[in-house]
């Protein structure tokens, strides 16, 4: 598959942002309010700390922020 063939997902780009803002923010949920219900119950056991996760929320918040940004930025590095 050559990289030209990804042009057929750009009609598909809104719904992909849309998912993947959906997802970040049912991530960023999860780690606020997971914490507090398992603290009250005393029963569960994250695998993962929660500065782990937080980080991992932050690097992808940021890389979506980048790709979402790229189109407004770009054409000052690229102009001719």
């Amino acid at each position: 598959m050559r990289i030209g063939n990804l042009t057929r997902l750009a009609a598909y780009r809104p719904w992909i942002v849309a998912a993947t803002l959906a997802v970040l923010s049912y991530g960023y949920r999860l780690s606020c309010l997971g914490r507090s219900s398992c603290a009250a119950a005393g029963s569960c056991a994250r695998p993962l700390s929660d500065r782990f996760v937080r980080t991992g929320l932050v690097v992808a918040t940021l890389l979506v922020a980048a790709e979402l940004g790229f189109d407004l930025i770009a054409p000052l590095f690229l102009h001719r």
